[in-house]
């Protein structure tokens, strides 16, 4: 059989287990910056000397350093990085770990489509919880119906 090695992507779907986060917009922002993160670095040769895991693991730490902390808290920033230490061995402040995020680093820098995506994730999330909050909204408002003291405004 012929088996292709696992790719920072396989990597990335199992790490993502690992991250605690309640917040799916978190959840969304690791997974589609990490995902962009770790296509170019198949398609750079610099890269090919880290394994695979690490790419991936170096890709999520820059995808979650772009979201801030109230979509993601310090918290679950801090157990991700304990469980993927317990889980894998591999140390977020490890030589091996630190290089491939300072090369990733120096190669985003001018990435114009990096930006791109985040400012389209970004619009994407904050239009997901305009329409979550004013679904969650008119389904409270349904659901009390119009019996209730709260609604008389509408009633008159």
């Amino acid at each position: 059989w012929l088996v292709p090695p696992p790719t920072p992507i396989c990597f990335m779907r199992q790490f993502l287990r690992l991250l605690p986060s309640k917040s799916s917009v978190a959840r969304y922002m690791v997974v589609e910056v990490s995902r962009f993160i770790s296509e170019i670095t198949t398609c750079l040769y610099k890269f090919i000397e880290y394994p695979s895991s690490v790419m991936a693991y170096a890709s999520m730490l820059i995808a979650m350093e772009r979201i801030d902390a109230l979509t993601l808290s310090v918290h679950e920033r801090e157990h991700f990085m304990r469980s993927v230490r317990e889980c894998t061995g591999l140390e977020s402040m490890s030589e091996i770990v630190l290089r491939a995020v300072r090369d990733l680093r120096k190669s985003l820098e001018h990435n114009v489509n990096l930006e791109d995506l985040l400012q389209t994730i970004d619009a994407h999330c904050q239009s997901e919880q305009l329409l979550q909050s004013q679904s969650m909204v008119a389904t409270s408002k349904g659901a009390r119906g119009t019996d209730s003291p709260r609604d008389v405004a509408d009633v008159i």
